[in-house]
């Protein structure tokens, strides 16, 4: 990705217009701790296979604040992969994401997701099982890791 192993690289802003985020996009950026999302965010999906996850290895990223993109559809496997610091993730999706296996695997066992309280149900379906999301009523979901 163009943006990959940049060590340099400590918060993102993705600009509205972006409708993807590409394989590897930030892979690597082991110093990026904070990613939002421009007002208006017309993201719709985020890339990744095994070893090329949008965000894989970006060791140091504790927030992922996705809240105002309402239109993404799909999250790939891999995506956040053993991003083990990452705390709080939170969706604007009415509908979640669909979400690959092993999109949040081996990430940190207390991390938070946020989503809109309508979705909570949906996301129970979606979610892939071994990435242990753990809904309360409060639309607040825990992550929890996997055992292994």
């Amino acid at each position: 990705g163009a943006l990959s192993d940049c060590k340099a690289l400590t918060f993102i802003e993705i600009p509205a217009s972006v409708e993807t985020i590409e394989i590897a996009a930030f892979k690597g950026c082991s110093s990026l701790e904070m990613i939002t999302f421009e007002k208006g965010s017309k993201l719709e999906s985020i890339s990744g296979v095994r070893d090329l996850g949008a965000f894989d290895g970006a060791i140091n990223l504790t927030t992922v604040d996705m809240s105002e993109c309402t239109q993404v559809k799909r999250i790939d496997e891999y995506t956040f992969y053993g991003n083990s610091n990452l705390r709080l993730f939170k969706i604007g999706t009415e509908i979640p994401p669909t979400c690959k296996d092993y999109t949040f695997y081996n990430i940190n066992p207390y991390s938070v997701l946020k989503v809109p309280s309508v979705t909570i149900k949906i996301a129970l379906i979606l979610f892939p099982a071994r990435d242990k999301f753990l809904f309360n009523t409060n639309t607040t979901a825990t992550l929890k890791r996997p055992s292994l």
